[in-house]
C-alpha cells in the first residue's frame, strides 16, 4: 500500500501444520522437516474489509539423511579345537544429523576379512581347529545394503595344545647279519632296539594328531662255545671241530628281551687257492737281439679241519706272443730290434684258474747313417707358355740329398735316406708376378711376345726355368641397343564436353657400350646414347567409355554427363613403360538455389495479467527453389521456438507464461528460427507485477 493510506485490519492463517504465522511478531515458524521430500506450503492474508486474500508461498528443502552401521560381538576367544562367534549389527538413521530414535533397528550383516584358519559365513566367524602353539586372530568389518560398518572387531583363537595318551609297553627286536658265519670264523653285527609308542592330538580333536615313539638301546648278553661279544660285534673264532655250533644273543630293556642265534658250520678237509708264479732272466734284452730264460711253478696249501698240513705242486701252461719274440722251451729269443722304440712280451703262467705274468724287454733300434750326398736342385714350370690374355703357371722346385743307414749296425739291416728342402724362387720379366709357387702374367696389350726367368735356389745350388707369354692383339665391339626409359605423350591431352581426337606418341631413350679389347678381354668402356621415335613400333593398351583408339590417334565421343572423365593409355616397348591420360570435360550442370518466406501472420495475447496466460501466434514459412534462375517449386518447412526468460514455456505456435511472483512488470522475448535458412522472428512478452499487501 503507497505510504500516505491508513493501514487496514487482516487476518493471518494456514493449512499446513508445519507452519505457524505470529501476526503480532509479524513472524512464521517453520517446522524441521524430517521428509526425504521438499515440501510447499501457503500463508493467507485475509482483509478484513474486502475479503480479498493474498497468498504468500513457503517452499521447504527435503531432509538430509544419513544411516550408520556398528557391529559388535560377545566377549572371550574362540576355544583352540574351533568355533564360531555370530556378529550382531545395529542400523541407525539420521535426520538433519540428528539420530531418529525410531530408525535404530538390528540388521544382519555380510561380513568381510581374512585370517589363516578363519572363515565366514553370512554373520558367522568360524574358526577350524588351531594346530600350532600360536594364539591366532581375524579383523572384519560388516556390510549391509551397501553400507560398511564404522567399526571393526577383531577375533581371536586361543592357542592350541598337544594332549598326549599314555605309553604303550617297550617292544625289543634283535637281529644278526650274518646269521651263519664260516667255519674258518668271522664276524656278524648284532642291531637291536627297544621302542614304545604313545598316541597325541591337538586340543583333543580326534583325527588331529598323530603317534610318538620313543627309543632305548637295549644291553646285550651271549651264550656260546668259540663265541665272543664286544659292543655289537659277535665274533667266532676258526671252527676246528666236524659239529656244527651257536650263540645264542639276548637284548634287554626295562624288564622286555628278545633273542636270535648265530651258527658256524662244522670244520672240514680243505686246500687253499693255487699260487703260481713266472720271472725271466734277464728282463731286458738288447736291441741287436738275444735270449731270456723263463722259470715258472704252480702250489697250492692243504688244510685240515682249517689247519695246514702240507703243499700240493703243479707246473703251469706257459703262453704269450710278441712280434720278435720266439719261445722255445722256456728259452725266449728276440731278433733284430728295427725301429726306434722299445718292445716287449708279456709269458703268462696259468694252471686251474690261476694265473701269473712277467714281461721282457727288447731295448729300442738305433739307425747309424753314413754321410749326406751334395744337394741338387731343380726346377720346371707348367705350363711354359701362357695366353696372351694372361694366366698362371705353377713352378715346382725341389732340393734333395741322401745317405745310407743300418739297424744297430747289423749288415743289410737298413737303406737310404732322403733329405729334402724348399728351395727359394725369383722370377725376372716384365708383366709378371710371383707369389709363392704360382707365376702370374697380366694381360699382354703389346703386339710382341715376353718372357720370364724364374730361378730356384737353396744351400748354394740354383737352377732356372723359362716361361713365355704369346704376342697380344686388339679388337673393338658394341652391345646391344638397350631401352632406359620411354616418355608418352598426348596431344592434346584435354578434350572439350562435344569430342574431339588426340594423338599419342613415345620416344624411348636408348644406350648401347663400346668396348676395347685386349686378346679379347675388354681394357676400356664407353657407352653411346640416341632418342627414338617408337610412336608406332609400341605396345599400345587402355579403354574407357566414350574413348576408342585406332593405332595413335584417339577419337573422344560428345560427353552427355556432367561430370569429366579420364582414359589412361599405356606404351611399352623394350621392357619399359609410360603413361599419359587424356581428360575430357563434363557436361555443364544445372544452377539450383533457394530462396526463404518467413514472416508472422498474427499475434494475440502479448500482454499478460501477473497470474500468467498464453500467447498465440501464426507464422508462414516457405521454401522456394529455383533452377536457372526460374521458379521450379515451393514447399512449406518448419521451425523451432525459444524464450530468453524462464517463465515463458515457447512453443512452435503458442507459449505459456507463468504467474509474476514480484511486484514489478517484466517482459520476454519469444523468437522464432526457421530451419535451414535460419531466419528469425521476435515476439515481445509483457506482464503486470503482482499486487502486495503491506502487513503490520
Amino acid at each position: 500500500m503507497p505510504g500516505t493510506e491508513s493501514p487496514l485490519d487482516y487476518t493471518v492463517s494456514t493449512t499446513d501444520v508445519w507452519i505457524t504465522p505470529d501476526k503480532a511478531g509479524k513472524t512464521i515458524k517453520v517446522a524441521e522437516n524430517l521428509n526425504t521430500a521438499p515440501r510447499n506450503g501457503k500463508v493467507l492474508f485475509t482483509q478484513a474489509e474486502s475479503g480479498r486474500t493474498y497468498i504468500l508461498p513457503v517452499q521447504q528443502s527435503s531432509a538430509t539423511t544419513r544411516q550408520t552401521l556398528q557391529i559388535s560381538t560377545t566377549a572371550g576367544n574362540i576355544p583352540a579345537a574351533g568355533g564360531n562367534k555370530a556378529v550382531t549389527a545395529v542400523l541407525s538413521t539420521y535426520y538433519n544429523d540428528h539420530r531418529d530414535p525410531d530408525k535404530k533397528e538390528n540388521v544382519t550383516v555380510s561380513l568381510s576379512g581374512t585370517g589363516t584358519g578363519f572363515s565366514l559365513s553370512g554373520n558367522q566367524v568360524l574358526a577350524v581347529n588351531n594346530t600350532t602353539t600360536n594364539a591366532r586372530s581375524i579383523t572384519v568389518k560388516g556390510s549391509y545394503n551397501g553400507i560398511t560398518s564404522d567399526n571393526s572387531l577383531t577375533i581371536t583363537q586361543d592357542a592350541g595344545a598337544k594332549q598326549y595318551a599314555s605309553w604303550s609297553d617297550w617292544s625289543v627286536t634283535v637281529s644278526a647279519n650274518p646269521e651263519t658265519v664260516a667255519n674258518t670264523g668271522g664276524t656278524s653285527v648284532i642291531t637291536a632296539d627297544a621302542a614304545r609308542t604313545r598316541a597325541w592330538t591337538w586340543n583333543g580333536v580326534g583325527g588331529s594328531g598323530g603317534t610318538e615313539t620313543d627309543r632305548a638301546t637295549p644291553s646285550l648278553s651271549a651264550a656260546g662255545s668259540g663265541f665272543s661279544l664286544s659292543g655289537t660285534t659277535l665274533t667266532a673264532g676258526n671252527n676246528t671241530t666236524t659239529s656244527e655250533r651257536s650263540c645264542t644273543v639276548t637284548a634287554t630293556h626295562a624288564g622286555k628281551s628278545a633273542t636270535c642265534t648265530v651258527k658256524q658250520p662244522a670244520g672240514t678237509t680243505g686246500y687253499g687257492d693255487w699260487k703260481v708264479n713266472i720271472s725271466a732272466s734277464p728282463t731286458t734284452i738288447a736291441a741287436a737281439g738275444g735270449t731270456s730264460t723263463l722259470t715258472c711253478s704252480a702250489a697250492r696249501d692243504v688244510y685240515t679241519n682249517g689247519v695246514k698240513t702240507g703243499t700240493e705242486t703243479a707246473t703251469p701252461v706257459i703262453s704269450g706272443s710278441a712280434a720278435g719274440f720266439s719261445l722255445s722251451g722256456k728259452t725266449v729269443s728276440a731278433g733284430n730290434n728295427t725301429s726306434t722304440s722299445t718292445r716287449s712280451i708279456t709269458y703268462t703262467a696259468t694252471h686251474a684258474g690261476k694265473s701269473a705274468s712277467c714281461t721282457i724287454t727288447q731295448s729300442a733300434g738305433n739307425r747309424q747313417y753314413a754321410s749326406w750326398s751334395a744337394w741338387n736342385v731343380t726346377v720346371s714350370a707348367n705350363p711354359a707358355t701362357i695366353a696372351a690374355s694372361g694366366g698362371t703357371s705353377s713352378i715346382s722346385a725341389a732340393a734333395t740329398r741322401t745317405r745310407t743307414w743300418t739297424w744297430n749296425g747289423v749288415s743289410g739291416s737298413g737303406g737310404t735316406e732322403t733329405d729334402r728342402a724348399t728351395p727359394s724362387l725369383s722370377a725376372a720379366g716384365s708383366g709378371f708376378s710371383l707369389s709363392g709357387t704360382t707365376l702370374t702374367a697380366g694381360n699382354n696389350t703389346t703386339a710382341s711376345e715376353r718372357s720370364c726367368t724364374v730361378t730356384a735356389t737353396s744351400n748354394g745350388r740354383s737352377a732356372a726355368c723359362t716361361v713365355r707369354q704369346s704376342a697380344g692383339s686388339q679388337t673393338t665391339e658394341y652391345g646391344n641397343w638397350t631401352t632406359g626409359s620411354l616418355s608418352v605423350s598426348a596431344s592434346p591431352s584435354g578434350i572439350g564436353s562435344s569430342g574431339g581426337t588426340s594423338r599419342l606418341s613415345a620416344t624411348a631413350s636408348q644406350s648401347r657400350p663400346k668396348y676395347t679389347k685386349w686378346n679379347g678381354i675388354t681394357t676400356g668402356t664407353t657407352t653411346e646414347y640416341r632418342s627414338v621415335d617408337v610412336s608406332s613400333s609400341a605396345s599400345w593398351s587402355g579403354s574407357a567409355s566414350g574413348f576408342s583408339r585406332s593405332g595413335t590417334t584417339v577419337t573422344v565421343a560428345a560427353n552427355g554427363s556432367t561430370s569429366s572423365r579420364n582414359c589412361t593409355y599405356t606404351a611399352s616397348y623394350g621392357g619399359k613403360s609410360g603413361h599419359v591420360t587424356i581428360h575430357q570435360d563434363g557436361k555443364p550442370a544445372d544452377v539450383i538455389t533457394y530462396g526463404y518466406i518467413f514472416t508472422l501472420r498474427a499475434v494475440s495475447g502479448d500482454d499478460v495479467v501477473s497470474t500468467g496466460g498464453t500467447v498465440t501466434y501464426s507464422v508462414t514459412s516457405q521454401k522456394i527453389t529455383y533452377t536457372n534462375g526460374s521458379e521450379t517449386s515451393r514447399s512449406n518447412i518448419g521451425w523451432s521456438a525459444s524464450a530468453n526468460v524462464s517463465w515463458i514455456s515457447a512453443g512452435t505456435n503458442s507459449a505459456t507464461v507463468s504467474e509474476n511472483p514480484t511486484t514489478s512488470d517484466r517482459s520476454g522475448t519469444i523468437t522464432l528460427t526457421q530451419n535451414e535458412s535460419g531466419r528469425k522472428l521476435s515476439i515481445t512478452v509483457y506482464q503486470d507485477r503482482k499486487v502486495s499487501v503491506d502487513i503490520n
